[in-house]
């Protein structure tokens, strides 16, 4: 492979410029510059497979991060193995006191989307902003797990 050559495993992240609903597919913005990079519906991981402009994204080796938590975090209990139901959520929550959460179900309620009464890794990776209200302490345990802040 040339130094021009890109492998399909690479991946970056990026704002997205545009996506057309009806057609699945849009454009995302690159952070580290550059042409724009083409994406499709099949892409996307989260319900409903589709993007809003503006929103940011995570490359796969930052979501990979998150995946490794929701497997520490689901213990496979849950009604299907890719969701946390709420007493694994309970459980992690009192094992990570530094992250404040004082009442574990309204957390996880708000997490909730669907309120199907599990939480899907995308549903993880979109709502855990709301778990940690305080600045210092979200800061602190993502650097611990090496996550990105899917917020920023």
């Amino acid at each position: 492979m040339s130094d021009e050559e890109t492998s399909d495993e690479e991946t970056q992240s990026g704002t997205v410029k545009w996506f057309i609903d009806e057609k699945g597919y849009g454009f995302i913005t690159p952070d580290s510059g550059g042409d724009d990079l083409f994406v499709d519906f099949r892409d996307i991981l989260k319900p409903g497979q589709t993007l809003e402009d503006g929103e940011r994204g995570l490359s796969s080796e930052q979501m990979q991060g998150w995946k490794e938590l929701f497997k520490d975090i689901n213990t496979g209990h849950s009604k299907k193995d890719r969701t946390i139901d709420f007493e694994e959520f309970d459980k992690f929550v009192k094992k990570n006191p530094e992250l404040g959460i004082e009442n574990a179900r309204e957390r996880f309620d708000e997490i909730d989307d669907n309120e199907n009464g599990s939480i899907s890794l995308s549903e993880f990776v979109d709502g855990f902003g709301k778990l940690v209200r305080d600045r210092e302490l979200k800061r602190a345990f993502y650097e611990e797990h090496n996550l990105v802040d899917p917020e920023s």
